[in-house]
Parts: C-alpha cells; structure tokens; sequence
C-alpha cells in the first residue's frame, strides 16, 4: 500500500516538475511531505489539490499540514495558510462529529 502511495506521489511530482525547478532530478524522489503540500497550496489550483488529497488522504493531508503551525518558517502565503487552516479543521470537526 505505501508503494502505492509513494509511486503515485512521485507521478504527482514528476506531472507538476515546474513547482520544483530548482530542485536536481535525482532527488525528485525524496521531496518531503511538508514540501510536496507546501507546493500544492502555493502554487496548484483546487484540482491539483484534490489530486493530492486523493493520492496521501485527507488525515495525512492535514497532519503534515499541522506540522507548518509551530515553524518559525512557513513558505506558505500568510492568506493560504489561513483558508487551508480553517479547511482542515472544518474537515476534521465534521468527521469527528459523524
């Protein structure tokens, strides 16, 4: 199952190379998570989001999400990590309340 996931997300990179130009070829396949969702949110559309979400899971989404709260030094758009804050923890109030 994990094969499954890393193979997916390294498809997810190589179909999105250009948020990652700087980054050599050879180490395409060890992006971290916290990079890979940092990339979608700042540059992908709602689609590639969506894609995301499908390929990682909306918990592991959001965990790795969590993880940018207490960094001194998040990449991420002061108003984009705010809409996807206020979307994860809506996200997950509404399946803790199911």
């Amino acid at each position: 199952m994990k094969d499954s996931i890393k193979y997916k997300k390294n498809n997810f990179i190589k179909k999105h190379r250009d948020w990652f130009w700087y980054t050599p070829e050879e180490k395409l396949k060890s992006i971290s998570d916290e990079l890979l969702l940092e990339n979608v949110i700042n540059y992908g559309s709602i689609k590639d989001f969506k894609d995301y979400i499908k390929i990682v899971g909306i918990e592991n989404a959001s965990k790795t999400f969590w993880k940018f709260r207490g960094s001194k030094k998040k990449n991420l758009y002061p108003e984009l990590y705010n809409l996807f804050d206020k979307y994860f923890k809506k996200i997950i109030a509404q399946r803790n309340i199911k």
